[in-house]
This record gives structure tokens, C-alpha cells and sequence, in this order.
């Protein structure tokens, strides 16, 4: 719908314009120094049906992928690595302690 805005301008108080095209309907009226405007559309409440099934179907994919996904299986080599590591950094703050409880000890 085109208006032209010297029409608006002139435009008296709860005078408006309407414009059909299809399914889509459109009121343009006059209130004091504004406009109302109202749109109608049926395809809307369609559209928003099919964005609701097109989430649905997504939310299930995603729940089904998830699912789908095993966990990482723990290998030998990883577990001795692993052990090595932590049986290393165990030793190492072991002989770092060690001079500091002399000191302790001399100091008492």
C-alpha cells in the first residue's frame, strides 16, 4: 500500500486507509497526532507452525546425536602415561619438601 503524505497530513481524525492483497490485510487510521496501523496475515500463524516443527525436529537431532557419541575408550599406553606423570610430579614435590622440613626443624 503506497500513501502519500500530503493525504496524511490532511488526513481527519479516525479517517484511514485500508488494502487487501491475498491473505494480508492492512489498516492505516488516524489517532490524534499519530497513526494506528494494523496488519493481518493467516500465513503467519502457518509460519509459525512450521518454524515450531522445523525447533522440534532440530531439538530431536541434537538429542539424538548426543546419544549417538561414545566415550573415548581409555587406552594402555594412555593409562601408564598418565601414571608415569603423576608418579613423577609426585616425586619431584616429594625432594622439594624435603629441605624445607630441615629448615623447620633446625629452626625449632
Amino acid at each position: 500500500m503506497t500513501i502519500p503524505i500530503d493525504s496524511l497530513i490532511v488526513l481527519p481524525e479516525e479517517a484511514g486507509y485500508f488494502a487487501e492483497s491475498g491473505n494480508v490485510r492492512v489498516k492505516v487510521t488516524r489517532k490524534g497526532k499519530g497513526l494506528d496501523i494494523a496488519a493481518r496475515s493467516d500465513s503467519i500463524t502457518v509460519d509459525n507452525l512450521e518454524i515450531q516443527e522445523q525447533m522440534l525436529k532440530m531439538e530431536h537431532e541434537k538429542t539424538s546425536a548426543s546419544k549417538d557419541v561414545e566415550p573415548q575408550k581409555t587406552t594402555f599406553h594412555s593409562t601408564l602415561k598418565r601414571s608415569l606423570i603423576s608418579f613423577l610430579i609426585g616425586l619431584i614435590i616429594g625432594i622439594s619438601i624435603i629441605p624445607a622440613i630441615r629448615i623447620i626443624k633446625k629452626i625449632k
